[in-house]
């Protein structure tokens, strides 16, 4: 449950009926049976068609083409109207009763054709019928137990029927106080004040026991308090204050308990009189629909009786199958336990926009330029910057030192810093030795500054520390030190030089790096939007689609164990319809219709006869598509 959309999504499926309907006769066990029932029947009612104008007045050419015979489908037939089935086959009855004779062996079977073709138009409707309602049942069933599972859950829809459950216990008690309220105005008229101090404590009396009987049904623990022992008083009002919950446990509780039975009674109807019946287009197949319809028989309300105008079908059995047909859906639809209406579960939500909607939206107009403006600076430029500067920018700089491009290189050092250092040591060292009197080879000199070698100007450093006062005077002492000091420097800038080289060397690594964190951020909400619309979020009727599978699946398995083959059909066409009904299905495209060959085989017993032949099956099924549920 969501506390913006409190109360789950309808427990009715969003697929339409006409596409449900299509599911249930294509991909279940029964469909293959109807469909070579049918085809049976189909190729003895051609044969009445060549002779149908001379014969038949065109009677049988109508239900032919009515019915879609010509291009049969399972699903067609099972959404045509009752009351236009019942008047085909009144009107070629009635005329076969008019024109022919009765007697006639011809006559005898087109009318054994037509109740063939009834009976087992009727029986696919009644199988559809108890289908469809044990599905709706399980989606409801599944509204209901999301809440009774939850605390949370439950606490919400107390707080939804609150209302509507304190106006019921109202009403109640209106009815047995309104009395002694009338007596309560007419003492008070009389000024008997005896009577009326009667009247104010039966009606105490009356909320007291009402509220007693209240408690001692949903606790009855409470009634057995003694509250004269202080120590009971504790107990006493931590029961009280969960009482709410407990009431609606109880209620949950119930709920789930008849949702249960009534899926149970619709599986067992499904086994014993359409799974496991060979009859269906027999006599005994008429039988066993007609028994299971006739405590649901009721011609006086239907019109398919006595009164209808084809009065010459009053006797007729397929008139007691449509008629119990009837009486059966009405019947069905009272096992239904939908959730509140959309006003109960929705009642907080339109109260707070009722109360605080119009004043929040003017607010909001009012400000929209602040607004406006606040998403701009807090959102729209924190995105671009980091774009711009987190992932466009580092991206330039990878393509440059791939091309190796100069401007986007990582450098430490100036280009030519360490060259002109070099140089101007070289001119330092031979301005010195020039001065000194020495003879200066240039070739010579250079190759010793690019060596390192300063033997000359040590030795002349060694020579004036001997006498510094007169080398300090002189200035050949102060010009040594500082051309050893050109030499530090340049000593520096080759180290630098050589640490500058080495970073370049792995730029390419510094660039992923440093582009690594931005592409991780991009990822993962790339994998968080693809994620939202993934099959782990898809919900039906509040409840993870995934959790509600593996439910099935288990189910399922527990049917085969069980030997109940109604309700295995049922869990099977349920799990089929839910992958059907999802506009992203949990099972991949690629692997659909190996899934509803593998489903669809628990309920066969062509290739798997056996208990033990199902549940390899079960296993397989595990095993190739459990990692999709996960």
């Amino acid at each position: 449950m969501d506390l913006l959309f409190p109360g789950l999504k309808g427990a009715r499926s969003t697929r339409t009926l006409r596409q449900t309907i299509d599911v249930i006769n294509t991909h279940s066990v029964l469909s293959q049976k109807f469909q070579g029932d049918f085809d049976e029947v189909i190729e003895k009612f051609n044969h009445f068609l060549a002779d149908d104008l001379t014969k038949w007045n065109g009677n049988v050419a109508d239900v032919y083409y009515a019915l879609g015979l010509d291009n049969f489908h399972l699903s067609k037939v099972a959404l045509i109207p009752v009351a236009e089935l019942f008047k085909l086959y009144g009107e070629v009855i009635s005329s076969v009763e008019r024109n022919n004779n009765r007697n006639s062996r011809e006559v005898e079977k087109l009318l054994e054709v037509m109740d063939l073709l009834m009976v087992l138009i009727l029986r696919l409707k009644v199988s559809n019928t108890y289908i469809l309602q044990s599905l709706m049942l399980k989606s409801q069933l599944i509204y209901w137990e999301d809440i009774r599972n939850s605390t949370r859950n439950k606490l919400l829809y107390t707080v939804q029927t609150s209302p509507l459950r304190i106006w019921n216990w109202l009403k109640v008690v209106y009815s047995h106080v309104v009395p002694h309220v009338n007596n309560f105005g007419t003492g008070i008229r009389n000024c008997q004040l005896h009577d009326l101090s009667t009247d104010v404590y039966q009606v105490g009396s009356i909320l007291a026991e009402e509220f007693h009987k209240v408690v001692h049904t949903t606790k009855p623990i409470v009634s057995k308090f003694e509250l004269s022992n202080w120590s009971n008083w504790g107990h006493y009002l931590k029961e009280l204050i969960t009482l709410p919950i407990a009431i609606v446990d109880l209620e949950l509780t119930s709920k789930v308990d008849r949702l249960n039975g009534n899926i149970k009674n619709n599986c067992q109807i499904l086994n014993d009189y359409f799974i496991h019946d060979a009859s269906s287009h027999t006599s005994n197949g008429s039988e066993s629909l007609l028994k299971l319809l006739s405590t649901e028989t009721n011609t006086t309300e239907t019109g398919f009786g006595p009164n209808s105008k084809y009065d010459i079908l009053s006797s007729s059995p397929i008139v007691a199958m449509f008629n119990g047909y009837l009486s059966l859906i009405g019947t069905i639809d009272s096992q239904s336990t939908p959730p509140p209406s959309w006003l109960t579960r929705h009642w907080p939500v339109v109260l707070v926009a009722l109360f605080w909607g119009p004043s929040t939206i003017t607010s909001a107009y009012q400000n929209r330029y602040y607004i406006l403006e606040w998403i701009t600076k807090n959102i729209v430029d924190s995105v671009y910057g980091f774009i711009t500067n987190w992932v466009v920018t580092p991206i330039k700089q990878m393509v440059g030192i791939l091309q190796n491009d100069t401007n986007d290189m990582i450098s430490i050092l100036s280009k030519e810093t360490l060259a002109s250092d070099l140089d101007s040591l070289e001119r330092m060292f031979i301005d010195y030795l020039h001065d000194q009197g020495e003879a200066v080879n240039i070739n010579e000199v250079h190759q010793m500054v690019k060596n390192g070698d300063m033997t000359l100007i040590m030795s002349d450093y060694e020579q004036n520390i001997r006498s510094p006062l007169r080398s300090m005077v002189k200035g050949t002492l102060v010009r040594s030190l500082l051309i050893q000091l050109q030499k530090t420097k340049v000593d520096g800038a080759l180290a630098i030089s050589g640490i500058d080289k080495l970073i370049k060397s792995q730029q390419l690594v510094f660039g992923v790096v440093s582009i690594a964190p931005s592409m991780l951020i991009i990822y993962q909400v790339w994998n968080w939007l693809r994620n939202s619309e993934s099959r782990k979020l898809i919900f039906v009727n509040g409840k993870q689609l995934n959790l509600v599978v593996v439910k099935c699946l288990n189910n399922i398995e527990n049917c085969i164990y069980e030997g109940n083959d109604g309700e295995l059909f049922v869990e099977v066409m349920n799990l089929v319809l839910l992958d059907n009904g999802q506009p992203n299905h949990y099972i991949p495209k690629l692997l659909q219709l190996d899934w509803i060959t593998d489903l669809t085989g628990l309920t066969t017993t062509d290739k798997y006869p056996t208990k033990q032949d199902k549940l390899l099956l079960m296993n397989k099924i595990w095993n190739v598509y459990g990692g999709y549920l996960r």
